[in-house]
């Protein structure tokens, strides 16, 4: 049996519908290129489409590289649709971080992160731990009546929104956990869209969702940056116990 992998450019894993109602499941290369013959994303969970809809916005910079002034947002929004081009050109060369299931480079995730108990042996826990709709550890079983003994999975597809969720909108507090990389942690902070609201402007399509919640930005406009700004997946310091962001 080969390696386990679910490359979340190619495999179908974002819900949205299209202009005439119909459901589909799409990878990030298919929804960027036909982003104009869809209307929106579309989840049950408006944290989920908030998640989605951010990791989309980072792409598109990255592969528009800006926009930097007015004149190349106005030039982008008047093309009607990504470039597909441009989209396989970037998208080509950071594919290998996109693998949910990659040994060294799992994407939104660390490679070779594992949970210790007290004996230093790995202690995995659950992937309910994750999704804030379910109860886990010492969770009131309040809304959900599951337990952490009662058997649970998820598939790839659901994993990669439950992690990107997570990322985005995790509740921090109590860890207590020991891992092999960073050694034991009492705590830790909420994510980063716990604070505060998020507004989106919606358009037409997809597309023009996507370039009305475009910044415009420069190099410290509007926050400051730096040239080694840039997305988790092109970064290679994951492993390190503390990492501050360079920018947007």
């Amino acid at each position: 049996m080969g390696i386990f992998s679910f490359n979340l450019l190619e495999e179908p894993w974002i819900p949205c519908v299209d202009h005439s109602g119909k459901s589909k499941t799409l990878g990030i290369r298919n929804l960027l290129v036909n982003g104009h013959d869809l209307r929106s994303l579309e989840h049950q969970s408006p944290l989920t489409e908030a998640a989605i809809l951010r990791l989309l916005l980072a792409s598109v910079h990255r592969i528009v590289g800006g926009p930097r002034n007015l004149k190349e947002w106005a030039e982008l929004y008047r093309s009607g649709q990504l470039s597909e081009q441009r989209v396989d050109g970037y998208l080509g060369k950071w594919g290998h971080r996109f693998d949910l299931f990659s040994e060294e480079d799992p994407f939104y995730q660390t490679g070779g992160l594992t949970i210790l108990d007290k004996n230093g042996n790995p202690a995995p826990a659950p992937i309910s731990f994750i999704m804030l709709e379910r109860a886990s550890g010492n969770n009131k079983t309040i809304f959900d009546h599951s337990t952490d003994e009662a058997p649970f999975s998820l598939s790839p597809a659901e994993s990669a929104l439950a992690l990107i969720t997570a990322q985005m909108f995790g509740l921090g507090g109590l860890n207590r956990k020991t891992t092999n990389h960073f050694g034991y942690q009492p705590s830790f902070f909420h994510a980063v869209m716990v604070n505060g609201i998020f507004v989106a402007m919606q358009g037409a399509n997809l597309f023009e969702t996507l370039m009305l919640n475009l910044l415009i930005y420069k190099e410290n406009e509007p926050i400051p940056g730096k040239e080694t700004d840039s997305p988790v997946w092109e970064r290679d310091d994951r492993r390190e116990r503390e990492r501050l962001p360079a920018g947007l």
